[in-house]
């Protein structure tokens, strides 16, 4: 069998071919580099590539290799990806979109007729259920009793507590005044304006503190045809605090 061997024109082409496998596969052994680059020559002049023959030419290989690497470095770098935009998911049909909004009415209608049942089931303010007219008959007597033949009162005698009553406050007011004179000697009653115009004025009322932005001439005059001493109040619980201070100091 002849024994082939290899021009320099088939060398040339073949170490030509190896740096462009170095290219596509830079970590390749020179074995395959070189089996793969001599398919650049017609099949007859092919060769076994064993390792003496790919050691008689290693230095070649080398330098096909080395010329490969300074190849890839110049090589222009591929410009980055640009994120295509996502595309914005497909609108809802006119249908779908009417029974979403008509079922967000139903809701927010659901919670604001929860909420104005709750506030209609809210008990009435417990202000104590005195019966005012009751105690001040009795404080009355007691005190009447007391000062008969001499006017002179037992030292174990206690002056009645002033009873006033305050129209024209939301609930939250009169709970914060009714507070704010718990532990002073007074009996506070309230009133909304409405129940001026409805309840009964009570007979033993030392005072009464009306909030005029809030009550009618008509309810004014309910109150004044029963209670001895009435004051108008302009302003909010500031002025108001300030005339109950001042009645129960003793002014008029």
């Amino acid at each position: 069998m002849t024994r082939t061997v290899w021009t320099n024109e088939e060398k040339t082409a073949v170490f030509a071919s190896m740096i462009d496998v170095f290219i596509e596969q830079p970590l390749t052994t020179n074995r395959t580099a070189m089996h793969h680059a001599q398919n650049v020559l017609v099949k007859d002049r092919r060769v076994k590539i064993t390792d003496q023959r790919v050691h008689t030419y290693k230095a070649r290989i080398e330098e096909a290799r080395t010329t490969a690497k300074a190849r890839v470095k110049n090589l222009p770098k591929p410009a980055p990806k640009v994120a295509e935009p996502v595309p914005p998911p497909p609108l809802q049909n006119d249908t779908d979109i009417g029974v979403l909004f008509a079922a967000l009415v139903d809701r927010l209608v659901e919670q604001v007729l929860d909420k104005v049942e709750a506030r209609m089931r809210r008990p009435e303010p417990d202000y104590g259920h005195v019966d005012y007219e009751a105690e001040y008959a009795k404080r009355n007597a007691e005190f009447r009793r007391a000062s008969v033949d001499g006017g002179w009162l037992p030292e174990s005698y206690t002056k009645p507590r002033p009873f006033i009553l305050v129209v024209g406050l939301l609930d939250s007011q009169a709970s914060m005044i009714a507070t704010q004179y718990r532990k002073q000697n007074v009996d506070l009653l309230f009133y909304t304006a409405d129940e001026a115009k409805s309840r009964a004025i009570p007979k033993g009322c030392d005072a009464a503190f009306l909030m005029t932005k809030f009550i009618s001439h008509a309810a004014q005059d309910r109150v004044r045809a029963v209670v001895p001493v009435v004051k108008l109040v302009n302003s909010g619980l500031h002025s108001l605090s300030q005339e109950i201070d001042r009645f129960l100091e003793g002014g008029t």
